[in-house]
């Protein structure tokens, strides 16, 4: 009694810790191209898994690093043996949006973006010149407009340069954030660097540009009000100046409304960047003997916003295969056992004396069994467990239903083929009425005996039919 209830106790304990919830990490990152699976310890620690295997019923947390969400589109797809599981959707779009509808109205991504208004400048009042003045005036204007046109390529270069870095799926996020600071910094001189406020940095350029703005059309209504009275003096060539003083402003207008569009779009973007996540963390159960997570990196929809072509194209495609141990299976089986009782089995007989004898019944008998399989689960190769079974012996000298335990080796995962062995519990002959091997009697042989049940072992191969619990 003693012995069993140890058993129990110690079946109770196996349960137990077959089922606790323990957890586990699973990184990808893209950049390096590698896999790190771990197991989280009691005291936060973590020890590195050489192999994908993982106790049933635990969390794994699925970590991605270093995904460029402008460059990549992420597609999880979840499999298992038995059990389907959606993952988390990662669209970039449901982050950032449309670009073109927030180059609009740059209040719809939340910034507190001040656009300072374009010919707002000042007009100081014009004032009469001489020709040499004029002179100097067409000089600050031409070099003005010099510096404007540079600083605009210098603008749309930032600009085109920062969107390539920003879809390019081998550069991180504080990579691309050096990369755009180092290209901004040699724009305009300012006391703020992109590195330091890089808002209060695009603040300072915009500034630049309005400035500029203000001395060339101040400079040109200095101009225009001298031409306008040569004009009335009949100077042939002042008509032909204003013109193209008037030609000149507008262009440059043009240029300085193109750098300030531009600038926008490079304070959207660096918010947009500043807004995202580069990782993606997803939360999944162990439930199933084997999960697969096929991550499949597609070129970004923001690639279509940026007028870049190849939406949607296959980047890399990679696999998180995830296997687990432990939980408790039970299935059934068809076996064939061969089923022996030694010498607690004997053929009895009468001889020609009426004499009755005995042989011993030590060979084994053949026979056909229905088997409910057991064990915990630890792979998908080999597992260990028990069987037990009902088997009918195959053959007519001997009768009655044989009841059948002990250990099983299973192999294989679907279709299982198990080799298993251990006690037979069955019927064999006895003597009745007190009879003793030896004594004389006038019955015939079918009437000195009786069928009771007694212990004895088997061997048996079988092969599973289908799954009662998973």
């Amino acid at each position: 009694m003693k012995n069993t209830f140890t058993l129990i106790i110690l079946l109770f304990a196996f349960v137990i810790s077959s089922t606790a919830q323990e957890r586990y990490n699973v990184e990808y990152d893209y950049k390096t191209d590698t896999f790190i699976y771990q197991k989280v310890k009691d005291d936060g620690t973590l020890e590195v898994l050489e192999k994908p295997k993982m106790k049933r019923n635990s969390m794994v947390k699925i970590h991605l690093k270093n995904v460029n969400p402008f460059a990549l589109d992420i597609k999880p797809i979840i499999t298992s043996e038995n059990v389907f599981v959606e993952g988390n959707k990662y669209n970039i779009n449901s982050l950032f949006g449309n670009l073109r509808s927030n180059t609009a109205d740059p209040s719809t991504i939340g910034l507190n973006i001040s656009t300072p208004t374009f010919a707002a400048a000042t007009e100081n009042k014009p004032t009469k010149i001489t020709r040499s003045e004029a002179s100097e005036i067409n000089k600050t204007i031409a070099n003005e407009i010099k510096a404007t046109n540079t600083l605009n390529k210098k603008i749309i270069t930032a600009k085109d340069v920062f969107i390539a870095n920003l879809t390019n799926p081998n550069l991180s996020k504080g990579e691309i954030k050096i990369q755009l600071e180092i290209i901004l910094t040699d724009i305009v001189p300012s006391e703020n660097t992109p590195e330091d406020d890089f808002y209060a940095y695009l603040n300072d350029v915009r500034d630049d540009l309005n400035n500029k703005n203000s001395i060339i059309k101040n400079n040109v209504g200095q101009i225009t009000t001298l031409f306008r009275k040569e004009l009335t003096n009949l100077y042939s060539n002042s008509k032909n100046n204003l013109i193209e003083a008037n030609t000149l402003v507008t262009e440059t207008e043009k240029t300085i409304k193109t750098s300030l569009t531009n600038i926008e779009t490079l304070q959207k973007l660096y918010a947009m960047l500043e807004a995202s996540s580069f990782e993606q963390i997803t939360d999944y159960e162990i439930v199933n003997d084997k999960t697969t997570v096929d991550l499949l990196f597609k070129k970004s929809t923001f690639l279509q916003e940026v007028n870049i072509a190849g939406t949607g194209e296959v980047v890399k495609n990679r696999s998180i295969k995830l296997y687990a141990t432990g939980g408790f299976k039970i299935n059934t089986s068809v076996a064939l056992t061969l089923n022996n009782f030694g010498e607690n089995s004997s053929d009895f007989y009468i001889d020609g004396t009426n004499q009755i004898g005995a042989d011993k019944n030590d060979y084994f008998v053949p026979s056909l069994a229905t088997m409910i399989n057991f064990y915990p689960f630890a792979g998908e190769s080999v597992n260990i467990g028990g069987s037990f079974g009902l088997s009918i012996p195959i053959t007519d000298k001997i009768t009655g239903v044989n009841f059948l335990l002990g250990p099983t080796l299973f192999f294989g995962s679907k279709n299982r083929l198990s080799v298993s062995g251990g006690i037979a519990y069955g019927p064999v002959e006895r003597l009745k009425d007190g009879l003793q091997i030896g004594d004389t009697t006038n019955r015939a042989s079918n009437e000195i005996t009786k069928n009771v049940y007694d212990f004895g072992y088997f061997f048996g191969i079988s092969f599973s039919l289908f799954d009662v619990k998973k």
